[in-house]
């Protein structure tokens, strides 16, 4: 059983046939699948995990079937928030993590180097 990262906006939400279908074949193989994402602050959009669940909901990811829980990582710095992406990736043991941000990314590689790291774009489908 493996752990797998997987960002909310910008990438799960960007392609939520893409990830129902690969987010439900890996939790059906045993893996476990988290939704990390990064909030401003409680008070923004998105800064609870109950308006993060509904999100995902809408996107036809349910909790259970498609990931086993949402983490959401607060701070008015996003280089604090990918720094903690990082550290839950490390601390987990995750051998993948999907994020369309370069930062997010970067920084896994530099504090995460074990797990293998994805950028979205390359499973999107084509908008030509």
């Amino acid at each position: 059983m493996s752990v797998i990262a997987v960002d909310i906006d910008g990438t799960a939400t960007a392609a939520p046939e893409v990830f129902q279908v690969l987010l439900k074949s890996l939790m059906d193989a045993g893996h476990e699948v988290y939704m990390l994402t990064g909030a401003l602050t409680s008070d923004s959009p998105g800064g609870t995990i109950s308006s993060r669940i509904e999100q995902l909901i809408t996107c036809g990811l349910h909790r259970g079937i498609h990931f086993v829980d949402v983490h959401i990582f607060i701070d008015k710095d996003v280089r604090i928030i990918a720094r903690m992406k990082a550290d839950f990736c490390q601390r987990h043991g995750a051998i993948l993590f999907i994020d369309d941000s370069d930062l997010y990314q970067e920084t896994v590689m530099v504090h995460s180097p074990n797990t293998f790291r994805l950028w979205p774009h390359a499973i999107r489908p084509s908008n030509r």
